[in-house]
C-alpha cells in the first residue's frame, strides 16, 4: 500500500504562491527556490509507518510512510497479514532523516 496521492497543505501552498508571485529574474532558481522551500517542510512533518508484527513475534513488517495518522489507521484495517498467520498491526509515528549533504 501506498499513501495515495499527496494532498497540498494550505501552508505548503500559500509559501509555494508567495514564491511564485514575486519577482525573478531565472526561472530555473525559482524553480530550485520552490523545490529546497518544499523538502525543508516536508522534512520537518512528522510521518507514519503501519507495522505488523507476525503470530511467532520474529518478523516485522512495514508499509508506508503515510502523510497523516488517519490515513494509515485506514490503511491498517484494509491490510492483509504480510505472512500466512495472523499478524498485530499497529500505527507508528516516525520523523524523517535530512538527506545527508
Amino acid at each position: 500500500m501506498n499513501a495515495g496521492p499527496m494532498r497540498a497543505k494550505p501552508t505548503e501552498l500559500k509559501k509555494v504562491i508567495s514564491l511564485l508571485e514575486a519577482e525573478h529574474p531565472d526561472v530555473k532558481d525559482l524553480a530550485k527556490q520552490v523545490m529546497t522551500t518544499l523538502q525543508t517542510m516536508w522534512q520537518a512533518q512528522n510521518h507514519y509507518v503501519i507495522m505488523m508484527l507476525d503470530q511467532s513475534g520474529k518478523k516485522i513488517c512495514t508499509f508506508g510512510a503515510y502523510y497523516t495518522q488517519n490515513q494509515a489507521e485506514k490503511d491498517l484495517f484494509r491490510l492483509s497479514s504480510p505472512t500466512p498467520q495472523p499478524a498485530r498491526g499497529w500505527v507508528q509515528k516516525i520523523k524523517g532523516v535530512p538527506d545527508a549533504v
